[in-house]
């Protein structure tokens, strides 16, 4: 029997409804898996072997590390700690890649595929980017959700954290892409089209959910950076594409998986397993 850990977001926090975390626990049971699941708070070292629960993480054949972002110095320990274990089983995903690549940063890899893009603490900064643009967008480095995400025409800007600048693209108007890669694959996307008062297209962010397909333009962009996601170790990742252009990669509790099957009447979760069971 296959067993697996879920690392999830602790009680108080952790909403069990329309959670991708939810749905892939309950599918990993209704096909007859063991299934143990805690939050990141449960996580120790004793007799140098890394437990949760009082057993030992090496003693699972695959470990989902669902933890919500930001990634804060606690989550930051629990993936130092979890990392012990990356040769002793599956990991999804790999705490390491976790560590070092942060969600929004991560596009970094790919320079020719992302819009113009910094990153800073300086205000002064942000103007020099925004001469000779109406305006930008910026987004807190370790956000997530579309969380404190604003445009910036000038004016005053306080910055206490690293952030995020990038040029505006018209065509968010039309919605932002977030595509589903699996294994390396693409197994699923939608669109996210964002409401008449309000530029961003997140749906916590009131934005809508509809059905899509990729052009050529995405897939050749989802398909080199899921080649790249499978050589680091990411078995399940999201990414966002504005008109065919890299925003954002999503490797830390990836989700949006249940109002992807409501839209394309799917079922993901069965597609993650299939590909998981190759493995294990």
């Amino acid at each position: 029997m296959v067993s697996h850990l879920f690392i999830i977001d602790a009680p108080e926090t952790f909403v069990e409804h329309n959670d991708t975390s939810t749905l892939l626990i309950e599918e990993a049971r209704s096909r007859g898996h063991e299934v143990v699941v805690a939050n990141i708070n449960e996580v120790r070292v004793k007799n140098s072997r890394v437990v949760v629960q009082e057993q030992f993480v090496r003693d699972f054949d695959v470990v989902w590390v669902r933890k919500d972002p930001p990634i804060d110095m606690n989550y930051m320990q629990h993936l130092q700690l979890l990392a012990y274990e990356s040769d002793n089983c599956f990991f999804v995903n790999d705490p390491l890649a976790t560590l070092k690549y942060l969600d929004k940063a991560s596009i970094f890899n790919f320079p020719t595929l992302i819009p113009d893009t910094i990153v800073t603490k300086d205000a002064s900064e942000v103007d020099k980017f925004l001469e000779g643009r109406d305006k930008v967008v910026v987004k807190p480095l370790n956000g997530f959700s579309g969380n404190d995400v604003r445009v910036y025409s000038g004016g005053e800007l306080e910055i206490d954290e690293f952030v995020m600048v990038q040029e505006f693209l018209e065509k968010v108007s039309e919605g932002d892409t977030r595509v589903h890669i699996c294994d390396g694959e693409v197994i699923g996307a939608i669109k996210r089209v964002p409401s008449s008062d309000d530029f961003r297209g997140n749906l916590h962010a009131g934005g809508t959910a509809v059905g899509t397909e990729l052009n050529y333009k995405e897939t050749e962009v989802a398909e080199t950076v899921g080649a790249w996601l499978k050589e680091q170790g990411v078995f399940f990742a999201g990414i966002d594409l504005i008109d065919g252009t890299l925003n954002e990669i999503n490797i830390t509790s990836p989700g949006i998986i249940i109002e992807t099957n409501e839209v394309m009447n799917a079922q993901l979760e069965k597609e993650i397993f299939d590909r998981l069971e190759r493995y294990v």
